[in-house]
């Protein structure tokens, strides 16, 4: 591709898919989640082309192209669940993909262009809030965004481990269970407060309820009875100090090669830090997964929870990535 070629950007019509998609997605990447997907171009494309035809009916495809086919794709995505829990349209931004032969001055021409074209089909759906994660190491693009005006509202470290069946030695006083239906009360207390660094809580058109995700969160993870979540609680004494919560998806371990246990929750409560409960917690999760089969382990806290990473590294996390969420208030820009 030679530098300085002139590119068009715009949306296709509803149901419509760029014609060269699959000869664009083997050679294009950017996206967070790459990681997953062994850093595999036809792997992570075949993700791609599933996920794109799976959600055709809720996103705008945006695409940038020159004479010689697609240089940049973006989709966005409305997001319902969030939308409904905060009563205003919130919208993803999510793949952003470029064309590995781009350099990087075109890399930031075409994420301008893309973004911008993504900004006025957002305005068009009376969209309020817009959401982009990516990787910290996307300058061009994290650049673009803050030009834009969007706003970092969190950095999640992303890390992974391998689960391995020892048994945990627990200290006097410590014993770990699993985490029961009748646990729920006193987990969402323990949760109070935990959260105040996540994108939810920081975004101030959110803040009001962005605690309160993390606590549906738990509830409706219990919703069915048939298919209860997993997870194991610490006690001190015969009081319940913390808890993890994780799960498994067998669809997804199709995806990236492996068997993937998710570390969705993982919670000590303030009164009961700095006794070695978070490491024993963890220790007995991993073995718990690898019970359950699992190969690998993802888990995230944001990048300020000095104390959280500090034990997830003690039980052999190590850090994969660092993921930036942004936001960007349509009403700060119309």
């Amino acid at each position: 591709m030679k530098s300085g070629t002139t590119s068009s950007v715009r949306c296709l019509p509803s149901g419509c898919f760029p014609k060269d998609l699959d000869i664009f997605l083997p050679r294009a990447t950017g996206e967070w989640f790459r990681g997953f997907y062994q850093n595999n171009l036809l792997i992570e494309a075949s993700y791609f082309n599933k996920r794109l035809n799976t959600q055709c009916d809720t996103e705008t495809l945006i695409e940038s192209r020159d004479d010689s086919g697609l240089r940049g794709l973006a989709v966005l995505e409305h997001l319902d669940w969030d939308s409904r829990h905060f009563g205003l349209k919130v919208y993803r931004v999510s793949p952003v993909l470029m064309d590995t032969c781009l350099s990087a001055g075109e890399r930031r021409d075409e994420f301008e262009a893309i973004h911008k074209a993504v900004l006025d089909a957002a305005q068009t759906c009376g969209a309020r809030l817009l959401l982009r994660r990516l990787r910290s190491n996307r300058l061009e693009e994290i650049r673009t965004l803050e030009a834009l005006g969007y706003r970092l509202a969190d950095n999640v470290v992303i890390m992974t481990a391998t689960p391995i069946a020892n048994p945990v030695s627990l200290s006097a006083g410590i014993t770990v269970r699993p985490l029961m239906t009748a646990d729920i009360s006193i987990a969402r207390d323990l949760m109070t407060g935990s959260f105040s660094l996540s994108r939810f809580c920081q975004e101030p058109v959110l803040a009001e309820r962005g605690e309160s995700v993390y606590m549906e969160w738990l509830t409706n993870a219990f919703s069915d009875p048939l298919h209860p979540p997993i997870g194991r609680v610490v006690e001190f004494n015969g009081q319940f100090a913390g808890f993890t919560l994780w799960t498994r998806n067998a669809n997804v371990d199709a995806d990236v090669g492996c068997a993937l246990a998710s570390l969705d929750l993982f919670i000590i409560g303030k009164n009961w830090r700095g006794r070695g409960l978070g490491s024993a917690l963890l220790l007995d999760t991993l073995q718990d997964m690898a019970d359950a089969g699992a190969e690998k382990v993802e888990a995230s806290t944001w990048i300020n929870q000095s104390a959280a990473m500090a034990t997830y590294q003690k039980v052999g996390f190590v850090v994969r990535e660092n993921l930036l969420s942004f936001y960007l208030d349509l009403e700060m820009v119309a």
